[in-house]
């Protein structure tokens, strides 16, 4: 897994390439909680290049979505249809506080509203 940090309108985005598994959770999680623990209220996961998600996957959103602040949410940006289809399966889809955007522009423009 290789996670670059950068912004998208002052708010953190985490641009994920390769699996989203329990290999990956120790690397990507921290720094997530990182950018949670300097008050974000939104984070953002480009997911484009992410072609699996399991379990461990679910989890770093899980407790990504547990450590936000009341109207926080996570953005997540382009995820293929794979990864979609394991949200949904699991539940984790319809969670108030995640967002799906098509493209990052889509994004942008949720946080500017």
């Amino acid at each position: 897994m290789k996670i670059t940090q950068t912004e998208l309108s002052s708010m953190p985005l985490f641009v994920l390439e390769g699996e989203m598994d329990h290999g990956s959770g120790d690397m990507v999680y921290p720094r997530i909680r990182q950018a949670l623990d300097e008050q974000a209220q939104i984070v953002l996961l480009d997911l484009e290049q992410v072609p699996y998600i399991d379990s461990g996957g679910l989890s770093i959103l899980v407790r990504t979505l547990h450590h936000l602040q009341q109207e926080g949410w996570v953005g997540l940006i382009k995820p293929p249809e794979e990864v979609l289809w394991v949200l949904e399966l699991s539940g984790l889809r319809g969670h108030p506080k995640l967002r799906v955007f098509p493209t990052k522009e889509a994004a942008q423009a949720a946080l500017t509203t």
